[in-house]
């Protein structure tokens, strides 16, 4: 099946198709009023100069259909046309709407023609854009949305004997909030920020309590608990944030201390989506976004301990419900999701735990599509501590998937996972469900906060921890190097209780401490036509290990050149299921159709079509014709039909020898 066939990418065109032929949004029932154009005259703030007609005045007239000041009556879904320029806003609606400048309760569309809607005043100064009501239907076309910032609430500080700091309020949507429907296109969002409060400080004194907690922030450009559709031109997000509030510090009294508050969570970067996000385009960019979780409070004197850092999720975009990019495209790159730091502790001796983070590229929770897509220099950390007894979390540095995902001719390249006691899957990290085909996983690396490691540190192109497929693919060229700790493992592909078929795959040149190419524990792992070449453990294992309970199946594989031998089976037995082709005898190959200490005859690691990297075979090479028919797919990593000689080839590469025809004679 090639990926513009597979029945998930059919299904998600034939919706996209809809919405553009029918318009982003269905119509209502009846019939529907006249779509009506409001022309805005001035760059000024609502309420402007008499005779005048603002931003402002124009979407009241859209809400209401009635004319305000110089702005026609809406009628229907009005298009606000907007004159190219710099609209600079200091003044929200209401706090009771995230301080909103704007709120949208109709349907309307606002044409930017190149303008730049802009937060004004002081930095403090707290103004998003829009609020979108659940009636209300927003869509943006050529615009500019920069500075915008949601900021929640500082909790109280307690009082009294039983005061307890209170807890920060979130900061949600530093550009929109939305409770209804919004549609972009050719849309760019450049430094919004959505901030979490701070925790209030626990009272002090006669009965210490204990900080609050910081609030959440979450959309640093766009929190959306209705549906969301990218179309057109798409959108771009730069340099967003969304920042957790701090936790308060714990009260004192005496010598006795109360624990300082948690940091609030970081979510969504630059969106928050609740209710699904759909891209009927390729121009989606998201670039240098950032969740970052709120430090922990301080603990009181002496015995408080302090507060744990907050968790971050999706640097760039955290999807819940549904995620739909099925177009191809899309850029995720230089985004982090970093958890924040342990308050200290009241003797200052230690601190609380440091915050996780994952997905600093996305963070999908629910059903998801994503064909054609490049998540590239992408990072997720936990926040650097002082005590290396305390130590965090962070995995899937460019997607972390707790859901169902589907990814397709897709690059995870260069992505770091930071952390001192759990790094895994720094190019993707899976612990739902996943399909992978015709994708690139190269470059990735896991990096450790403490020498020695102390704990995990497993998977530095994919981690596995839920069940996965995956086919036509290259995991080359990862690393995870634990600084002489605990040891690292699979480099290129970790699987740790779980289930992996893989197909037609080449795992190549990486490099951990042992089972470099592949790491299996207590887990189902069937490898079929994989091509397993280069690969460096600094013990043993370079290409495969596999310990604990489960099985490890080999049907028509090439494993050759691998550093520190080819497989380590450690209290586990692998199965030879027949065909496979290995230059040592490390893989327990049994089956009299399998070689052993045969050289595999192949080119370089390089493109030899099809997207991915592959290794040529010789065309005299042993594995020509020598794999078993009865696992053979119909076609190798590159889609090259199989068999193209009497049999299929062992590995991942199928070799098509040119035909030559004798001239027709006249």
């Amino acid at each position: 099946m090639t990926p513009s066939t597979h029945p998930l990418i059919r299904a998600a065109r034939l919706i996209a198709a809809s919405i553009l032929i029918l318009g982003a949004w269905p119509a209502q029932a009846g019939v529907a009023a006249p779509a009506h154009t409001i022309l805005v005259t001035t760059l000024a703030e609502s309420p402007g100069s008499p005779g005048d007609c603002t931003l402002g005045e124009a979407i009241q007239a859209a809400n209401a259909d009635h004319a305000v000041d110089a702005c026609a009556a809406g009628s229907g879904a009005d298009t606000i046309v907007l004159p190219a320029g710099t609209y600079t806003l200091t003044k929200s609606f209401s706090p009771n709407v995230g301080s909103a400048a704007f709120v949208i309760s109709t349907t309307m569309t606002l044409q930017g023609n190149g303008a730049s809607l802009t937060r004004g005043g002081p930095l403090t100064n707290t103004v998003s854009f829009f609020f979108v009501s659940p009636a209300g239907q927003l869509t943006l076309r050529n615009l500019t949305l920069k500075h915008g910032l949601a900021q929640g609430d500082k909790g109280g500080d307690g009082t009294g004997p039983s005061g307890a700091g209170g807890d920060g309020g979130s900061g949600l949507g530093g550009a929109i909030f939305s409770d209804g429907q919004v549609a972009l296109d050719g849309v760019t969002f450049i430094s919004n920020i959505a901030q979490g409060g701070g925790g209030g400080a626990g009272n002090s004194g006669g009965s210490a309590r204990p900080g609050g907690a910081g609030g959440m922030g979450a959309g640093g450009a766009i929190f959306s608990n209705g549906p969301l559709v990218i179309e057109g031109a798409g959108a771009t997000f730069f340099g967003n944030q969304a920042l957790g509030g701090a936790g308060g510090a714990g009260g004192h009294a005496g010598v006795a201390g109360a624990s300082g508050g948690q940091g609030g969570k970081g979510m969504g970067g630059a969106i928050d989506s609740n209710a699904g996000l759909t891209a009927t385009t390729g121009s989606l960019v998201f670039s240098a976004n950032s969740a970052l979780g709120g430090n922990g409070g301080s603990g009181g004197t002496l015995t408080g301990a302090g507060g744990s850092g907050g968790v971050a999720q999706g640097g760039a975009l955290r999807s819940f419900i549904s995620l739909w990019m099925a177009y191809g495209g899309g850029l995720f790159a230089g985004n982090e999701a970093a958890g924040g730091y342990g308050g200290n502790d009241g003797a200052l001796v230690s601190t609380g735990p440091a915050g996780a983070g994952f997905g600093g590229g996305l963070d999908t929770s629910g059903q998801a599509l994503v064909n054609g897509a490049t998540f590239q220099q992408n990072s997720a950390r936990e926040a650097a501590v002082s005590n290396p007894n305390i130590l965090g979390t962070a995995e899937g540095a460019g997607v972390f998937n707790d859901g169902v995902l589907t990814l397709t001719q897709s690059s995870l390249i260069e992505n770091s996972v930071r952390a001192g006691e759990v790094a895994f899957g720094a190019g993707l990290m899976n612990v739902g469900v996943l399909s992978m085909a015709d994708s690139l996983v190269s470059g990735n690396r896991l990096l450790t906060t403490t020498t020695p490691m102390t704990n995990t540190f497993d998977g530095a192109g994919l981690g596995l921890s839920g069940s996965a497929v995956i086919v036509r693919s290259a995991i080359v060229s990862n690393t995870a190097l634990s600084g002489g700790g605990d040891s690292s493992l699979g480099a290129g592909i970790a699987v740790l209780n779980t289930t992996l078929a893989l197909t037609n795959t080449t795992i190549a040149y990486n490099e951990s401490d042992y089972g470099a190419g592949l790491s299996s524990h207590n887990s189902t792992v069937s490898l079929t036509h994989a091509t397993i070449v280069g690969n460096k453990a600094d013990y043993t294992g370079g290409g495969v290990t596999a310990s604990g309970s489960g099985l490890l199946l080999l049907r028509n594989d090439l494993i050759a050149g691998n550093a520190h031998h080819n497989c380590y089976p450690y209290l586990i037995t692998f199965s030879d299921g027949g065909g496979n082709l290995e230059d040592a005898n490390d893989c327990e190959l049994t089956q009299p159709t399998s070689m052993t200490n045969t050289a595999p005859l192949i080119g370089p690691l390089a493109d030899n079509g099809g997207g991915t990297l592959t290794f040529a075979l010789l065309p005299h090479s042993p594995a020509l014709n020598a794999a078993l028919a009865a696992f053979c797919p119909d076609s190798d990593q590159r889609g090259v039909p199989r068999p193209a000689g009497p049999g299929c080839d062992i590995g991942a590469f199928e070799l098509n020898f040119p035909v030559w025809l004798p001239l027709a004679r006249r």
